[in-house]
């Protein structure tokens, strides 16, 4: 790996699930006794890792299709819930039949 200059395998299987299996119980012991692969990973997601942050940015076109917080609370009924959807930018993708009164 170090000769060639690769920073990584792309996976395929042949037989599922033996064959990743066969590689992670085979290969992955070997990889990682060479210190060519990591043996503990930092929690959290991977977003954060890449870029520092575990959310889009506020200013990317994604993050205009998040569900409030405030959705999640056990007090939020679906009528509340279904008159913010119909105004919100993913508001198209509830039909009223889901929402019961």
């Amino acid at each position: 790996m170090a000769n060639a200059g690769v920073d990584g395998f792309n996976l395929i299987y042949s037989v599922t699930p033996g064959t990743f299996v066969d590689f992670i119980e085979g290969v992955v012991p070997i990889l990682q006794k060479r210190g060519l692969m990591q043996k503990e990973y930092a929690p959290g997601p991977l977003r954060e890792k890449l870029f520092g942050n575990g959310r889009l940015p506020d200013r990317h076109p994604g993050a205009g299709w998040r569900i409030p917080e405030f959705f999640l609370a056990p007090s939020f009924s679906f009528t509340t819930c279904r008159r913010i959807l119909e105004r919100s930018r993913i508001g198209f993708a509830f039909k009223e039949s889901n929402f019961p009164d």
